[in-house]
């Protein structure tokens, strides 16, 4: 009895250990079902090897882990709007240890966009076998290679964005096509195709690589820009909005710009933030306004390489509730002027009030927007009051004169 007992905890030992090691989708639907899944229970960790027999959905608000993974013929791989799929990690990629993603025959990948673009993040390779089409509102992000057997096809469309921080290589007949006015398809290395391999752009689709060899290269792909962007997003904060973006190459880049505006077309600087020079891998940035705009703001980064080129990226609008702030710039001031600034647009009725620290009355100026104010007589050093007023708002801060 005692042996028999060693038995079933070796083999429920034996079990758990096949669990962990790998799992199998069999019913087309979600991926976050358990019943989907050979073990019944939805993978997780990059330890954990799937495989995929039937057609699974990442749906919107899921964010799951794994190890590589093994798609079967004729599979149809979605990642929804708001979902996110991620292979192994970057320690793991960092001590060059891959999870890969594998097609076999006729695969499909479709990775939605929307409020929140899906996202399907490799940290290894990706492997093409036989014919994938790519249908990408969103984003791919493949940290090592794309390497295509011979005769594979890889079709991309949809207006997404995929980034290849490695290679991309194909055997004999090798072809790519990337077709739809967005679609892009950059890659941080070189792109070779062998005999009778080529590329196709259509309808406003790009491929950018630092090299390109294969048939119809110098006609379809161009060189690769100083920086490849693979996401820049806003987040509203209670008190703040937090940007933060994403780059998975970066050739000779010097710093980015980041810029405000309230209208979308007038914006401002207000910040630089250092890039990394010249790197292969993806690098996340972020930075976090203190004093966002009132209402329906516009934010925007141009980037700046050591040679003076310059690229400026798309606009991401984004809507703040917050509380009204009006400041005085510089703090401490030297008497003669301050800034005025608003996170909120001035009101046409608007003036500033200035009072020295035992209340007496320094003057009083129209504010009609953003601007500054010119003392007549600069003001001797001490503490002093600024009160905003307008039909809709009041507010009175201190500054210090030196």
């Amino acid at each position: 009895m005692k042996n028999q007992k060693i038995l079933y905890t070796l083999s429920a030992a034996v079990l758990l250990s096949l669990a962990a090691a790998g799992q199998t989708f069999n019913t087309t639907g979600s991926w976050n079902t358990g019943s989907n899944w050979s073990t019944s229970s939805v993978p997780s960790g990059t330890g954990t090897d799937v495989t995929l027999a039937a057609n699974p959905t990442v749906q919107n608000g899921n964010s799951d882990l794994i190890g590589n993974v093994t798609v079967n013929n004729n599979v149809t791989l979605t990642i929804a709007a708001g979902g996110t799929l991620t292979l192994g990690s970057s320690a793991l990629f960092n001590a060059s240890t891959k999870k890969s993603m594998t097609f076999s025959n006729n695969g499909t990948l479709q990775i939605n966009g929307g409020g929140t673009d899906g996202l399907l993040e490799i940290w290894g390779d990706l492997i093409v076998n036989n014919n994938l089409q790519m249908q990408v509102t969103g984003n791919l992000i493949v940290h090592g290679n794309i390497v295509m057997n011979n005769n594979a096809q890889l079709q991309v469309s949809g207006g997404g964005t995929i980034t290849v921080g490695g290679n991309v290589s194909g055997g004999n007949n090798a072809q790519i096509q990337v077709s739809g006015s967005g679609s892009a398809f950059n890659i941080g290395g070189s792109l070779s195709l062998s005999n009778g391999g080529q590329i196709q752009t259509s309808g406003g689709g790009t491929i950018t690589a630092a090299s390109c060899s294969c048939s119809g290269c110098s006609a379809q792909c161009s060189s690769v820009m100083p920086v490849i962007l693979v996401s820049f997003e806003a987040l509203v904060e209670v008190n703040s909005v937090k940007l933060n973006w994403t780059t998975a190459a970066e050739l000779n880049f010097d710093y980015f710009l980041l810029e405000r505006s309230g209208d979308g077309k007038m914006f401002n600087e207000i910040a630089q933030v250092k890039g990394h020079g010249t790197t292969n891998e993806m690098h996340r940035y972020f930075y976090e306004d203190n004093e966002p705009i009132i209402g329906l703001s516009y934010y925007r980064l141009t980037s700046n390489d050591f040679d003076g080129y310059k690229e400026t990226f798309k606009v991401v609008p984004i809507v703040y509730h917050g509380e009204k702030q009006f400041r005085l710039s510089p703090n401490p001031s030297d008497g003669s002027s301050v800034k005025l600034n608003f996170n909120f647009d001035n009101d046409v009725d608007a003036q500033v009030t200035i009072y020295d620290n035992l209340g007496s009355l320094i003057g009083t100026y129209h504010v009609s927007g953003a601007g500054s104010i010119n003392f007549d007589n600069a003001l001797r050093s001490g503490v002093y009051l600024a009160k905003y007023t307008s039909a809709a708002f009041t507010k009175t801060e201190r500054f210090l004169v030196k």
